[in-house]
């Protein structure tokens, strides 16, 4: 089985989390629990997975 990219869902995600410059370190503790729940989650979506990524990359 074939998963596909869903548009609508990762813009929901994005919405969600609104990914920023953080900027206080309330901001910091929300973006890590964003980032630990993702991680742990056993399956994620190709949605989930690219912002994981997002948030994750490094460069």
């Amino acid at each position: 089985m074939t998963l596909t990219f869903n548009l609508d869902i990762y813009s929901q995600l994005l919405s969600q989390h609104q990914p920023r410059i953080i900027k206080t370190e309330e901001e910091n503790d929300k973006f890590l629990e964003t980032v630990e729940e993702l991680l742990f989650r056993s399956h994620l979506t190709p949605e989930e997975d690219a912002l994981l990524e997002l948030f994750s990359k490094t460069d």
